[in-house]
Parts: structure tokens; C-alpha cells; sequence
């Protein structure tokens, strides 16, 4: 890779997701010898985060963010990615307001479905990312429809990421579940789906789920390799 490598800031909002994001990348820079250009993860207050979400808090939750860039920032960054896909409903506050560039992971996700031609997805991830539509409006927008899951589906996901996943805990049985959503989502006619949840990948590999998934985690840290060599 050539030396003039961007520095990419990682902005940590829950620590498995932000690691694996983090691994993601360095094991591509490990090879180059380049682990110096990741700055982070910078860790923000998760619940504080997540108070503000519940509040419907976009101006809170980015001026959390935003703390986190102006941080990753000081320490040489120049520009930064969020691995945590609910931060994403203040994208545009984060972005007018961050001192460098700030990746929007929402967009890159819907450019990916129109790569693989997708013309209906489900959409997984935490209450706050589907009572927003987070994903639902772009992909629409993209001529792709969205497909949530039903009301106790969702429920079960709150309660497998909020009380498992996002402490690193990976129960079978958990497992088991979300991929039944996701057999219930194929069914209904499903191309693909979208792990909106950075943490969903913990659970869900190309090897068991039982359709084509977006891991938006790795998808970010790709992403964001290839902007640092632009």
C-alpha cells in the first residue's frame, strides 16, 4: 500500500462491534505492516448513546458521536467511521458538524444491494434502526424493498442484541432464532438481507444464514480501505 495511506478513525459505540470492525481492517493492513493508520476505536458513553436514542435524540446522539471524532481527530485521523448502524439516524447532523470526513455506512449498504441486484431485502437490527426506517427510505429510494420483521420477531431481536450480543455473549439458541427470522424473511420473498445491527455478524456467517447476507461491519471496513487509499 503506498504511504500516503488516510488514517482511519473508528468511533466505538459498543465493543464487539467496534472490534470486529477494528480486526476487519487491521488483518488487511497487518500484511503491509500499516496498523499505525487505524486510530482507535474511541470509546463513547453506550448509554448514554442509548438514552438518546430512546429520547429520539438526533442532535444528542450526534453530539455524542461527534465527541468521538473530534478526539480520533486530535490523535491524526483523517476521517472516521462508525461501526454501530443506529448512530446513523444523526448521519447528517455528524457530518455538517465532524472536522474530517465522516463514511455514511447507510449509503454503502444500498450501493452493495444494487450490486447484487436485490430487489426485496430484510432488514435486521435493533427497535430504534427499524422504528427510524433508518434503511427503508434510501432503499426505496434505490427502487429496493424493504422488508422488516413482524412485531414479535422484533421483540426477539431487541432482546438477543441488547441482552447478549452487544456484552459478546453468542447463545445457540439465540442463534437458532435469528436464523429462523431470517428462513421467515426468504419466504416472504426475500433477495437478501441486511444485518443492520453491527453486532448481527456475531450470530450470522455466510455459512448458516439461509439466504445472502450484507455484513454492514465488514462492509464498513472494506469501505473504509478503500477510501484510505483514494
Amino acid at each position: 500500500m503506498e504511504a500516503a495511506l488516510k488514517r482511519i478513525g473508528i468511533v466505538g459505540v459498543s465493543k464487539p462491534g467496534a472490534e470486529l470492525c477494528a480486526e476487519a481492517i487491521r488483518s488487511t493492513l497487518t500484511k503491509s505492516g500499516e496498523t499505525d493508520r487505524i486510530i482507535g476505536p474511541e470509546y463513547i458513553p453506550f448509554e448514554e448513546f442509548v438514552a438518546a436514542q430512546r429520547r429520539g435524540d438526533r442532535n444528542g446522539v450526534a453530539k455524542i458521536i461527534l465527541k468521538g471524532i473530534r478526539t480520533l481527530t486530535e490523535h491524526g485521523a483523517d476521517f472516521a467511521i462508525i461501526p454501530a448502524n443506529s448512530a446513523y439516524i444523526a448521519i447528517a447532523e455528524i457530518q455538517e458538524k465532524s472536522p474530517i470526513p465522516v463514511l455514511n455506512l447507510v449509503q454503502l449498504t444500498v450501493e452493495e444491494c444494487r450490486r447484487r441486484n436485490w430487489e426485496r431485502v430484510a432488514v435486521l437490527g435493533v427497535g430504534f434502526t427499524m422504528e427510524s426506517k433508518l434503511f427503508d427510505g434510501p432503499l426505496s429510494q434505490a427502487g429496493i424493498d424493504p422488508l422488516q420483521p413482524n412485531g414479535d420477531e422484533q421483540k426477539t431481536l431487541n432482546r438477543i442484541i441488547y441482552g447478549e450480543l452487544v456484552h459478546d455473549r453468542v447463545e445457540p439458541a439465540s442463534v437458532e432464532t435469528i436464523l429462523s427470522i431470517l428462513q421467515s424473511m426468504k419466504e416472504r420473498g426475500c433477495d437478501g438481507a441486511i444485518l443492520g445491527c453491527t453486532e448481527l455478524p456475531l450470530a450470522v456467517t455466510e455459512a448458516n444464514a439461509p439466504l445472502p447476507c450484507i455484513d454492514t461491519t465488514r462492509l464498513l471496513a472494506k469501505r473504509a480501505l478503500e477510501y484510505a487509499l483514494e
